[in-house]
């Protein structure tokens, strides 16, 4: 009797595999239109994919995802002078790689991703051209007004208003501030860095020994360095809001317009503070001409905000 038993049981436990078994298997393409069966494909393949990167290092997930950025981003570039660094051009971008809709998410701030990653390209061309190309023996001044200028030259290839309303997108959205500031401050210290020149500030090194230089910066001292990038970030401003309402041929009146203050902030024995006073005039004119309201400007950037950004000479 007990093998008897043992033998039913044995039969029921084994009826529901042999039950079960054709329904997991069993091909259900037969039965469905032919466009539902590419949409099941393709959503099978997604689904496979996002198996494959769960399960994969996070390493292999994070390359794969930047694949796709820079897969987007290319695409997205070429929709830039047509439709702007806007979310727009981000879905076109999508859209012309025939991804998914759904990776747009991949850009959280749109058009403020999209030109974040045009900045980091544009720091990535100065970088190589500043360990390359730019002529060690040249006058520093010489050396600092082909860096400027070769960190904006990409800018040309879009339209004045293009640039002006990509710009006002970044002073002017509170998430795309923080990314623009750390962009505009790796320029500074790559050019800065690059291209040194001596200044004379009074007071001890960052090592508090006079008169020596920190290897990495080639700064004699702390406030050398911040003297330094403070000339290029304002430069940089100075030259790039020129740069919006220059009418010449080739952005001529730009370059030239580099060069001489690339002139003057290398013979400046200014302090960091005279700088920030020659900016917030221009700047008050540069958010002006972006119309982007200027909050907390002090008198002077008001004043300076009626006339176009192009005629600031100083």
């Amino acid at each position: 009797m007990l093998a008897v038993a043992t033998g039913r049981l044995t039969r029921l436990c084994a009826l529901p595999r042999c039950r079960l078994a054709p329904a997991v298997t069993k091909p259900a393409i037969s039965a469905t239109p032919a466009a539902t069966a590419v949409a099941s494909a393709d959503a099978s393949i997604a689904a496979a994919e996002s198996r494959r990167w769960a399960s994969a290092p996070a390493a292999d997930h994070d390359s794969a995802v930047e694949v796709l950025k820079t897969d987007i981003i290319n695409a997205a570039l070429e929709a830039v002078p047509r439709l702007g660094f806007t979310r727009e051009a981000v879905r076109a971008g999508v859209a012309s790689m025939g991804y998914a809709p759904t990776l747009e998410a991949i850009f959280p701030r749109g058009g403020g991703d999209l030109f974040d990653a045009f900045a980091r390209r544009c720091n990535v061309v100065l970088a190589r051209h500043l360990r390359a190309e730019i002529d060690s023996d040249a006058p520093p001044e010489r050396r600092l007004a082909a860096a400027i200028r070769i960190r904006l030259e990409p800018h040309a290839r879009f339209s004045s208003d293009v640039m002006a309303a990509a710009l006002a997108q970044q002073v002017a959205v509170p998430e795309n501030v923080a990314p623009a500031a750390r962009e505009l401050a790796l320029m500074a210290d790559e050019i800065a860095r690059g291209v040194a020149w001596p200044l004379h500030v009074p007071g001890a090194d960052g090592h508090g020994k006079p008169g020596s230089t920190d290897a990495r910066t080639h700064a004699r001292s702390v406030a050398e360095w911040s003297q330094r990038r403070m000339a290029v970030a304002g430069v940089y401003a100075l030259s790039q809001t020129y740069m919006l309402a220059d009418p010449s041929a080739h952005h001529a009146d730009t370059w030239a317009f580099v060069d001489r203050w690339s002139a003057k902030a290398v013979a400046s024995t200014e302090t960091s503070q005279a700088w920030l006073d020659v900016l917030g005039p221009t700047l008050g004119s540069w958010w002006h001409s972006l119309h982007v309201p200027i909050a907390n400007a002090p008198p002077a950037a008001v004043e300076t905000s009626a006339r176009p950004a192009a005629s600031v000479e100083l």
